[in-house]
C-alpha cells in the first residue's frame, strides 16, 4: 500500500515517544512477540530508522510502528502493533499517521505491507489515504 497524502495531525500524538533500534531492541522484540507472534519486522540490527511509540501511565508500551529505509530510499513502514488489551483505542491509527506524515514529509511517499486477513489494519489504513497498489497472498507449502 502507499500514498502521497499526509494525514492530519491527530491530538494523541503529543503522547508519541521515540524509540532506537537498537538500543530499545530487547523491550521492541518481547512486545511485538507478546501481541503479534507473526511479527516479521527485523529489529535490533538497524533496518528501521525510526521508531515510534507511546506509552501507559507506568512506563509499558501501548503500541509501537516503525520505518525501514528501503533501497530505493522510500521509507516502508513495519512492526505496526498495538498492545492486545489496547486495541480499538486508536493508537495504531496515531502510530500510523505521525509515521506515514514524517515520511511524505521527507520523502514525498510512504508504503507499507499488510497481512491479507487484517481487515482492521487495511481500514485504518483506508481512512489516513493508502491505497492498494499490489495485493498477492502468502502461503506455506509442505514438503
Amino acid at each position: 500500500m502507499w500514498t502521497t497524502a499526509a494525514p492530519p495531525v491527530r491530538p494523541e500524538e503529543e503522547r508519541l515517544v521515540l524509540l532506537d533500534d537498537r538500543a530499545d531492541a530487547q523491550e521492541l522484540l518481547a512486545f511485538a512477540h507478546a501481541h503479534n507472534p507473526r511479527v516479521w519486522t527485523r529489529i535490533g540490527d538497524g533496518e528501521v530508522v525510526r521508531w515510534l511509540g507511546v506509552r501507559d501511565a507506568a512506563g509499558q508500551l501501548l503500541a509501537v510502528g516503525g520505518a525501514e529505509q528501503e533501497g530505493s530510499g522510500v521509507p516502508h513502514l513495519a512492526g505496526i502493533l498495538t498492545a492486545t488489551h489496547a486495541r480499538g483505542q486508536g493508537w495504531g491509527e496515531t502510530v500510523t499517521a505521525a509515521l506515514t506524515r514524517w515520511s511524505v514529509a521527507e520523502h514525498g511517499v510512504c508504503t507499507l505491507g499488510m497481512f491479507s486477513d487484517n481487515d482492521v489494519a487495511r481500514r485504518i489504513y483506508g481512512r489516513l489515504g493508502y491505497r492498494t497498489a499490489r495485493a498477492w497472498h502468502s502461503r506455506q507449502l509442505l514438503p
